[in-house]
């Protein structure tokens, strides 16, 4: 929920908050708002990475996936961490482990927070397929 400074303001003045107080408070919700703005700008940049399925087949036919990784990040560098991933859920104490014997398996299987603690935001867990255009 969020709320104007005015509206705060009055509702300080309402309940009989000194002027002095209602001043501070104002002060403090400023510069508050001030450091959410500055944490807002200094966000990541991210950009997509498809990963294919099956490897030396028409791309058309190929399901693909689509992970989401900060701008400076290396896309040669998914698909080692999709099977770091993988290992750390074969490694993991669940008493419901899936099969993730492949790479689809282990992609449509494993849960994205999995994923996420590796830097790999998982977008589709169905496959995309790709159509050629006349």
């Amino acid at each position: 929920m969020k709320f104007a400074i005015d509206d705060i303001e009055e509702s300080l003045r309402s309940a009989e908050v000194g002027t002095e107080e209602t001043n501070k408070v104002i002060e403090n919700l400023q510069k508050i708002a001030e450091e959410l703005a500055k944490d807002r700008a200094e966000t990541v940049k991210k950009k997509f990475v498809l990963v294919s399925g099956l490897e030396g087949e028409d791309i058309t036919e190929t399901p693909l996936w689509l992970f989401q990784v900060e701008e400076n990040f290396n896309h040669e560098e998914v698909v080692p961490l999709i099977n770091k991933t993988t290992d750390y859920y074969k490694n993991s104490s669940r008493k419901k482990k899936q099969d993730v014997s492949t790479m689809e398996k282990a992609i449509r299987n494993i849960p994205k927070k999995d994923f996420s603690n590796f830097g790999l935001g998982l977008k589709t867990k169905e496959p995309v397929i790709i159509v050629k255009g006349s």
